[in-house]
């Protein structure tokens, strides 16, 4: 059974995933500690896909989310080959 995905609301996504950087169009990006010294780098499209990436900082946590969000554009677009 096919369900349709429907775009999400940009300002209900931004409520949760506030903008930290602009790397990545129609994505939006967070950074939390989950624990101590354990970073989580999270982001979400307005379709509801999402990536999410461990580190030890929160800066190589939010650039490995953002890295992961390109690798799903990516993928999406039909420009890479994923093997």
């Amino acid at each position: 059974m096919r369900r349709e995905v429907k775009r999400l609301d940009t300002d209900r996504i931004l409520r949760e995933y506030p903008t930290i950087v602009q790397e990545l169009p129609g994505w939006f990006f967070r950074v939390r500690e989950t624990s101590n010294l354990v970073w989580r780098g999270e982001g979400i499209d307005v379709w509801g896909r999402r990536v999410s990436h461990p580190a030890e900082d929160p800066d190589s946590a939010i650039k490995a989310a953002i890295d992961a969000a390109r690798l799903v554009q990516t993928c999406l677009t039909g420009d890479a080959d994923i093997r």
